[in-house]
């Protein structure tokens, strides 16, 4: 055992483990600290019941990856997610003389509260009751093209998330979608609008659109559409505005309204794509001297945000910056400490504990205490207190059901280190 595990069960011994918060508003403003002590003794404050207490052991690393997927999509439009209501956004009418079967009333971005679908993202999105039996599709919702700017000549994508409720069967529906272009932002007509047919810009029409048909009801489903760079009139126009439209539900295969209900959109989003590589792999692996016949592999797969790829451009999810441990004494990318910290927890046969407990102290557990077993040094006591993984509450009950595991944060472990663009 090294220095710091030895520190660290000296440290428990004192019977706390203090951490300090600190919190801050939605604008970034300080409010106060907290400081919580986030121990639970077992036995002494968490009974384990029902003789369940099971400690288990799964087998040391030889290798820890995180794997990011790298995507070409700039997201360029604000407020995709309506987690700021109507900001950046332009809904359509309410209004809709040609609106057949359910004629509702309602363009607004609500809250998903007593709602039938809920938000994909956040607890927000927009939403309609209208249907409108059409030859042009007519605008339900667009983005705001004053604050949307995009590179000219740059391939784009439309992306959104929608939920059509209906009571109906075999139900086709269309949601036509337009795209319009500006060169130079002003009130009124666009310039150009995009011609999904022939894939490429046209002079303004309000009836050029693109067919978008699903037979998805009672479930989200998504539509994504890809623009053609757009060529501007003179080379001065870099960035061009940009508007995407999506048109009031349609039923397609019969008259009136079917079983339509609803529709909801979400994550309605514009973004430039380009070609990146698909994945960046960060490997660390013990030496071999320190397990020669171990085997174990771990994979931290599909993570949007990584560290080793701040230098790479148009990726959305880089983080920029350097880090370091309090140990470290010289800066580390996010990866590195990561992939260490993988490594360090399973350089041996890692301890896991699974049981029923109940508490004896004030208060309700949650998944950021930690749990010291702790039955005395004679009959068991783990050298620092458990992580928790999971954990299920029975509120009639009193119950927890717990998954936990033992930390190893003692000195690094040898290991090497790389990384691969896959």
């Amino acid at each position: 055992m090294g220095q710091i595990r030895n520190l660290q069960t000296d440290y428990l011994r004192q019977g706390s483990e203090p951490i300090t918060y600190e919190r801050y508003d939605s604008e970034g403003v300080f409010i106060e600290t907290i400081n919580e002590d986030v121990l639970y003794q077992v036995p002494s404050q968490l009974t384990p019941l029902n003789r369940d207490l099971v400690k288990n052991f799964e087998r040391p690393l030889k290798k820890a990856e995180f794997i990011t997927d790298l995507t070409g999509n700039y997201f360029i439009n604000e407020n995709a997610h309506f987690l700021y209501d109507d900001r950046h956004w332009s809904l359509g009418s309410t209004s809709q003389t040609n609106a057949t079967g359910n004629t509702g009333n309602k363009v607004e971005i609500i809250t998903d509260a007593n709602q039938k679908a809920k938000a994909v993202s956040g607890n927000k999105y927009f939403h309609s009751d209208i249907v409108v039996d059409y030859t042009t599709p007519v605008q339900m919702i667009a983005n705001d093209r004053q604050y949307c700017q995009v590179k000219s000549r740059q391939r784009l994508q439309i992306e959104f998330d929608y939920y059509i409720e209906s009571t109906g069967s075999n139900e086709t529906w269309q949601l036509g979608v337009k795209f319009w272009i500006q060169e130079t932002y002003a009130t009124g007509a666009p310039d150009k609008s995009y011609d999904f047919a022939n894939n490429e810009f046209v002079n303004y029409a309000a009836d050029v659109f693109n067919d978008f048909t699903t037979t998805t009801i009672n479930a989200w489903g998504k539509a994504s559409l890809t623009i053609e760079g757009y060529t501007p009139s003179a080379d001065s126009f870099e960035t061009v505005f940009a508007q995407a439209v999506i048109c009031f539900p349609n039923l397609k295969n019969s008259g009136g309204d079917g079983g339509f209900q609803n529709i909801y959109i979400d994550n309605f989003r514009i973004s430039e794509s380009f070609d990146v590589e698909n994945t960046i792999v960060s490997r660390r692996k013990q030496y071999d001297y320190n397990g020669r016949t171990y085997t174990g592999e771990y994979k931290s797969e599909k993570n949007i945000l990584s560290n080793e790829a701040q230098t790479t451009e148009y990726f959305i999810g880089k983080i920029n910056g350097y880090f370091r441990r309090t140990r470290d004494t010289a800066d580390k990318t996010l990866e590195q400490i990561i992939t260490q910290e993988f490594i360090n927890d399973s350089r041996d046969f890692m301890t896991k504990y699974e049981g029923t407990f109940r508490a004896k102290r004030n208060g309700h557990l949650s998944l950021h205490h930690k749990l010291w077993i702790d039955f005395g040094a004679d009959i068991l006591q783990e050298p620092v207190s458990c992580y928790l993984d999971a954990m299920k509450y029975d509120v009639k009950a009193s119950e927890y059901q717990i998954r936990m595991h033992v930390p190893n944060q003692d000195d690094d472990v040898g290991s090497t280190y790389n990384v691969y663009v896959e």
